[in-house]
């Protein structure tokens, strides 16, 4: 083989990160759940996500601070970018706050009502679907 030939390879990220932005999720939830929703949305704050690496653009913050970024959500967007780095496919992990958790999701307790398991449930539901959608090349 000569020092000229060309090799090609295939680059997948296996670490991928996606979920919507917030408010995104409501037209998904049953419509019982809609009131209870726009009143979490308006209250929740992450503060990692929030606080932290905010001195970047948000689709270049690292970690759970990157959870902000529009390339979670903007599949478009999304493509554009692993086009630009030559990725050809990756494999997509949530890391957006499902609704109805608690500001700092990381370290929430868990449900404490019958009532806050439901809506948790729900927003989990949603949550897990509507992340499905996110890649329209998605297997």
């Amino acid at each position: 083989m000569s020092d000229s030939a060309e090799h090609h390879q295939i680059l997948i990220s296996t670490d991928g990160h996606c979920g919507a932005d917030l408010g995104d999720y409501k037209p998904y939830l049953e419509s019982k759940y809609h009131e209870e929703f726009d009143a979490w949305v308006g209250t929740f704050h992450d503060a990692w996500a929030d606080d932290i690496d905010q001195d970047r653009p948000a689709n270049h913050r690292v970690g759970v601070a990157s959870a902000n970024a529009p390339l979670n959500w903007d599949a478009n967007l999304r493509l554009e970018h692993l086009d630009d780095q030559g990725i050809a496919a990756e494999v997509l992990f949530t890391n957006t706050a499902p609704p109805f958790y608690p500001s700092g999701v990381l370290t929430s307790p868990g449900p404490r009502s019958r009532s806050e398991y439901e809506l948790r449930f729900a927003g989990l539901r949603v949550f897990m679907d509507l992340a499905a959608l996110l890649e329209p090349t998605a297997l």
